[in-house]
């Protein structure tokens, strides 16, 4: 940002916060008071309409939740039995706002281990703030069966298949994929972020199969982005980064 844009917000700043539901009589009133010159057509008109956008955003960007509440086994319905990695009191559901592909508000909810929640919601706070689009946000008990679990209570993979469904989402009790280790999502330490925007690719697997990659598309996740920074600030790596595969989708802080 150069010195003339940085003193530009600046101004701008000083003026919002005292000049509120802006019109051109509101601003040229509050310019005489300092001394000012007021200001004529057309540039009375641009400033107004550039003090109420920057108005709104300041309001946008203040409106953010970021809750942090614990759950329980009922809570976590199918998502969650005995015998995975993490007990529920080491869980916890998050209540956090994200700006969506139809370009408007949103609050959605999301399961991580308690000891990442906090750098969890702050990375969120940074992608509303810059309006990086996700489609949903819920938690993944909400897509499960009692057929996608074996007589043990263990989640059985299913058939490659497209997500219709497009849900950004943390904790999940399951092994992972093409494996039999516990995936990090099985402590609650990994998010999946736009599935069908971000799909993981292992030679010529896609998961979702209707996964399509494409930093022209909205809500995809490209390396030195947004998500990468503030995910990584959070403490998760990006699974864009794997040598062996590609999980585009995937953000984890135990860096599998």
């Amino acid at each position: 940002m150069t010195r003339r844009v940085l003193v530009a917000v600046i101004a701008l700043a000083a003026i919002a916060l005292t000049v509120v539901g802006c019109d051109g009589e509101t601003l040229n009133r509050w310019r005489t008071e300092r001394g000012l010159a007021p200001l004529v057509e057309p540039e009375l008109s641009r400033q107004v309409e550039a003090l109420n956008r920057f108005e709104t955003e300041v309001r946008r960007r203040a409106s953010f939740v970021g809750e942090i509440h614990p759950v329980d086994a009922g809570r976590l319905g199918l998502s969650w039995h005995p015998g995975c990695p993490v007990p529920p009191t080491e869980l916890r559901l998050l209540r956090l706002s994200y700006w969506g592909f139809d370009n408007a508000a949103h609050v959605g909810e999301l399961v991580v281990h308690r000891r990442i929640a906090p750098g969890v919601v702050r990375a969120f706070n940074t992608l509303w703030n810059e309006k990086f689009p996700i489609e949903r946000m819920e938690t993944s008990e909400k897509y499960l069966t009692p057929e996608m679990f074996d007589a043990s209570g263990n989640y059985i993979p299913q058939p490659n298949t497209p997500d219709t469904v497009n849900a950004t989402q943390g904790f999940m009790c399951r092994r992972t994929t093409r494996a039999t280790s516990w995936s990090a999502h099985a402590s609650g330490l990994a998010i999946d972020i736009n599935p069908v925007q971000n799909p993981y690719v292992s030679g010529s697997l896609v998961i979702p199969l209707n996964g399509t990659r494409s930093a022209a598309n909205p809500g995809t996740i490209v390396a030195g982005d947004v998500v990468v920074t503030a995910m990584r600030n959070a403490g998760l790596s990006w699974g864009g980064n794997f040598r062996t595969l590609k999980d585009f989708m995937h953000f984890s802080a135990t860096g599998h």
